[in-house]
């Protein structure tokens, strides 16, 4: 009897490795399956990292099918045991204002999103969830309705084994603002949520010069976006993934305020950062006649981040990418698809009346409020003009605007002309007022910085005539302007008559 049961052992061992597809059935696959049928071939297949699942989860895995210029997706979310996978679902659906039963699963949502063309299933079987989407540039692309849910049902039935979670390299977090000048502040504003700290966002705020009216000075103030560097909170539990952030603010100067609703900046994790290159990302900007060279301007800025939910599916969306790019970075350019839809669907930009107001509209939560004060100095107009002769001859500064010069007739002799503008932002132009015949000058015009020359070879008939050569130089669109005076005295040759 005892040898008859070893004998049955081994005949199921035997089944078992020769494939008999009802013993089979009780290993689940190891990948998701590699073609969907309408053309859809698997394109990329990760794990995803511990920290980009919802709370509970033991384990995530996703993977991308492609079919031309659109793709197919799906992410498979193991839980300990169906309790938690149905509270989870139960959790994750509550919000979904515009989710429709879809019948997949034990059960199970659907959400369209008609101007983007996409759709998503999310529905659960036992102990996971799974959601299954599309992904396309442009509505005319995505796959349709009919094939995500043929794709989901395929999926649905044959669910891969999940790996158990592992945890992701931690978020790289840094800022390195530009360096301050008379004309160029940066400020950091600590953001606040609860009375509990959220993060720190660095701006950048320049004035520009654009030219002198009046007696005054034509500023533009240009604030940046520098970095964003989050805390605990991002304002998007569970599936949604990392925040889709925004600004709103007031910018505030004696003489006026600036007010700002900026779109979608980034999306952050809790604990995540960005920096922006150059100067920042330009969020506001503002001209207005000001004193010119008026010193410690006080500045105030009153800020409110937040993230915003405007669409569920393309939250959700971009959330698995966030993911997935992270876990696989192949799949980098799908998510800059994903954010760049988000994006598209998301807040507007623009200078509401009460900035608050209109960011609380925005269907989302608030991360963190902040203020910071400082001050500027604004730009005072300077013009340098300067003149340098080369001549064969004599000459001497017989005024501060003028230089008196013996030259020798039929000798050249030249002028170098030089304008500088103080700050070095101002439009620049030389032009002659004042020529005798024999001289050759050409006009120039830049920023900043401008040289010309002007060359003359006064002939034997000049001999004994005082002639006169007049240059300007005109800054900030002929706000600025200065004239240098070159006087020659003709001489004959030596030896000559």
């Amino acid at each position: 009897m005892w040898s008859r049961v070893l004998a049955g052992v081994g005949a199921a061992s035997l089944l078992l490795l020769a494939g008999c597809g009802w013993l089979v059935r009780l290993w689940p696959p190891q990948h998701l399956p590699p073609r969907l049928s309408g053309g859809w071939e698997l394109e990329l297949e990760a794990p995803v990292y511990a920290e980009d699942l919802p709370s509970g989860a033991s384990g995530g895995l996703g993977a991308v099918w492609r079919r031309g210029e659109a793709w197919l997706w799906a992410q498979v979310i193991a839980f300990p045991d169906v309790e938690a996978a149905q509270a989870r679902f139960s959790q994750e659906t509550s919000s979904l204002t515009e989710a429709q039963e879809s019948g997949l699963g034990e059960e199970g949502v659907e959400l369209v999103h008609p101007p983007s063309g996409l759709v998503l299933e999310l529905f659960r079987v036992g102990a996971r969830l799974v959601l299954v989407g599309s992904l396309a540039p442009s509505p005319a692309e995505a796959p349709t309705a009919e094939e995500v849910r043929r794709a989901a049902r395929r999926i649905g039935q044959q669910l891969p084994a999940v790996p158990p979670a592992q945890a992701g390299p931690p978020p790289e977090v840094t800022c390195a603002p530009p360096e301050e000048t008379p004309h160029l502040e940066v400020l950091q504003v600590p953001l606040s949520l609860d009375g509990t700290a959220n993060g720190t966002l660095v701006l950048v705020l320049e004035v520009v010069p654009m030219g002198e009216e009046a007696g005054l000075c034509r500023c533009r103030f240009d604030l940046y976006l520098k970095c964003i560097e989050l805390g605990p909170e991002d304002g998007d539990p569970g599936l949604r993934g990392p925040g889709d952030l925004f600004l709103a603010g007031i910018l505030g100067f004696p003489w006026g305020e600036v007010t700002f609703l900026t779109e979608e900046v980034a999306a952050l994790p809790p604990g995540g950062g960005v920096e922006f290159p150059g100067k920042g990302l330009l969020i506001a900007s503002r001209e207005y006649l000001v004193p010119c060279g008026l010193q410690n301007v006080p500045i105030n800025l009153n800020l409110v981040l937040r993230n915003h939910n405007r669409v569920d599916l393309l939250d959700l969306l971009a959330a698995f990418f966030w993911s997935l790019a992270r876990a696989q970075p192949q799949a980098q350019p799908l998510w800059e698809t994903a954010e760049g839809l988000s994006r598209t669907y998301g807040p507007e930009a623009g200078e509401p009346e009460d900035p608050q107001a209109a960011a609380e509209e925005v269907p989302g939560t608030t991360l963190g409020g902040g203020s910071t004060q400082g001050s500027l100095d604004l730009p005072g107009w300077e013009l340098q003009f300067e003149m340098q002769v080369t001549a064969h001859g004599e000459c001497w500064q017989e005024a501060e605007d003028t230089v008196r010069c013996r030259v020798v007739a039929g000798e050249e002799g030249q002028v170098l002309l030089t304008a500088r503008s103080e700050p070095p932002t101002l439009p620049l132009t030389i032009w002659a007022l004042t020529l005798p015949p024999w001289a050759s000058f050409q006009p120039a015009a830049g920023v900043g910085l401008v040289q010309t020359q002007c060359t003359f070879v006064p002939p034997a008939e000049a001999v004994g005539g005082t002639f006169e050569l007049v240059f300007q130089a005109i800054a900030a669109e002929g706000g600025l302007a200065e004239a240098l005076r070159l006087i020659l005295e003709v001489v004959p040759p030596e030896g000559a008559g």
